[in-house]
């Protein structure tokens, strides 16, 4: 999860996306 949000919000919120 914290490598998400170190590459950015966006690629973040795509994942967040996936996992929900």
């Amino acid at each position: 999860q914290c490598l998400i949000q170190r590459q950015g919000p966006v690629v973040g919120a795509i994942f967040k996306d996936t996992s929900q």
